[in-house]
């Protein structure tokens, strides 16, 4: 039986979170949800996920930090990240982060299954 993926989606504004669950659904992908970087850990801990999309503005902590902090522990080191952000410096300071990938808001949200898929297939992209 093909292992279903899951992605995990942080994203603060309950009706994007939404949209971006359906949009990965309706591809196959199994999804998890966090409406803050809070709930982004525990979500980590709680379930076997394979890619964490997620925006830069969160509650409690940025983007940036989760990133950051995910980078640290070596549990998360080889963990898919993509980050939707809006603008070339959100998207660089993304990468120098940890970020994998990144996804403009709102207009790279047609890219973004295709992204997920490319990374769950290639794995990290060494960054």
């Amino acid at each position: 039986m093909k292992k279903t993926h899951c992605v995990l989606v942080a994203e603060k504004d309950p009706d994007l979170r939404d949209a971006l669950r359906h949009m990965l659904e309706a591809a196959g992908f199994s999804i998890c949800t966090a409406g803050d970087a809070d709930a982004a850990l525990s979500a980590l801990d709680a379930h076997e996920v394979d890619v964490l999309v997620c925006n830069l503005h969160l509650v409690e902590m940025s983007g940036y930090e989760l990133v950051r902090g995910l980078r640290s522990e070596p549990r998360f080191a080889g963990l898919p990240i993509i980050v939707m952000a809006k603008g070339r410096d959100a998207a660089a300071a993304a990468l120098e982060a940890g970020a994998d990938e990144t996804v403009s808001i709102p207009d790279g949200f047609d890219h973004l299954v295709g992204r997920v898929g490319r990374l769950l297939s290639t794995g990290r992209s060494g960054r």
